[in-house]
């Protein structure tokens, strides 16, 4: 997950034309042995074909372990 990214495409609803994408690196979203990470990350959106810059995106990613069932004897 280290050398990961979240590729995100932004489409327009009514001509399904890609409108921008963007791409989330993971690693921020790696919890070294905590219980839970939460990180809000700004997001350049560009033209898929191009450098263009299209739009802002603020995005928030949360990585939470698994829970310890609890038995009760």
């Amino acid at each position: 997950m280290r050398h990961r990214l979240l590729n995100i495409d932004v489409y327009d609803a009514d001509s399904h034309f890609l409108f921008c994408s963007a791409k989330l690196p993971m690693y921020d979203a790696l919890r070294q042995q905590k219980p839970a990470v939460e990180r809000i990350k700004k997001l350049e959106a560009c033209a898929p074909e191009g450098p263009e810059f299209r739009a802002e995106l603020k995005v928030a990613v949360r990585n939470v372990g698994h829970k310890e069932k609890e038995y009760f004897t």
